[in-house]
């Protein structure tokens, strides 16, 4: 089952209802879309332990389809916030996509939906957590303010000694990750080090910046896979080793093209609007 609104030309959120029989966090995986790397994102820490990831806050939920996997892969009382703006989109969760927190279903006792934005909630309500995903689109936008250093401080703010954010960002069809490089140099003013996963799936990137210096994160990475016990986990590392257009690697300083993004200057609509200009010519 797909989330697709009447804009742009994109799929927000997949629920394989398969799940509710099996109970197996395999079947709530996306065949390599984006919604599945967030639950890796911890590992570019070396020797990372599954048991020390315990709380998930995720910026621009949707449906529900990332704190689902989180929830059946680190457990049922994990602490999750997830935030999303539209509140019909929460209740289309809960109709459709099995969407079931502490307000309907005692066996997620820490899992919450708040339908607010997702700067404004974080900065007043929220709390710290060892990973924050945002993936709020309106597509084919992000919101600007959730694009700035400013916004990346208040992240960072927010995280666990080993925390890490994780963002979603598209790519062109053609490959151009203009968008990508914007962002994670962005992301590079506030986080000691920047690490990119290319997607096995719709083609997106997922950049996570780590709250502290971790070396060597891709052979971090690896190492962690190897040692992986949870098949759903070394699923998805597996697939981020593999299968995505480039190897996992870190995003240097001198990969940076653009300048870094603020709340008085974000020209991220800009820079979405030329790669479409571009696919169109």
């Amino acid at each position: 089952m797909n989330l697709i609104l009447n804009e742009g030309q994109a799929i927000h959120s997949i629920y394989h209802p398969r799940f509710e029989q099996s109970h197996n966090p395999l079947d709530l995986l996306t065949g390599g879309g984006p919604w599945d790397y967030f639950t890796v994102a911890p590992y570019f820490f070396p020797n990372r332990d599954p048991a020390t990831v315990k709380s998930f806050a995720m910026l621009g939920s949707a449906t529900g389809t990332i704190p689902k996997q989180f929830l059946a892969i680190y457990g049922a009382d994990a602490t999750i916030d997830a935030v999303e703006i539209d509140p019909a989109i929460i209740a289309m969760g809960r109709k459709h996509f099995e969407l079931r927190d502490a307000s309907d279903d005692p066996s997620h006792p820490n899992y919450r939906t708040h339908p607010e934005d997702a700067r404004y909630w974080l900065a007043t309500s929220g709390g710290t957590y060892d990973v924050i995903g945002m993936d709020a689109y309106h597509q084919p936008y992000i919101p600007f303010h959730l694009t700035t250093v400013e916004f990346f401080n208040l992240v960072k703010q927010h995280l666990s000694p080993d925390g890490v954010a994780v963002v979603n960002a598209g790519k062109a069809p053609d490959g151009d990750d203009r968008l990508g490089v914007a962002l994670a140099g962005t992301m590079r003013q506030v986080f000691p080090q920047v690490f990119i996963i290319d997607t096995a799936g719709f083609g997106n990137q997922i950049l996570v910046g780590v709250n502290r210096p971790v070396g060597d994160g891709a052979l971090n990475f690896k190492q962690n896979f190897d040692r992986m016990q949870v098949p759903v986990l070394r699923t998805v590392m597996d697939w981020s080793l593999r299968l995505g257009a480039a190897p996992v690697r870190e995003f240097l300083p001198t990969d940076a093209r653009y300048a870094p993004f603020t709340d008085d200057k974000a020209p991220v609509e800009q820079l979405i609007d030329s790669l479409i200009f571009d696919q169109i010519k």
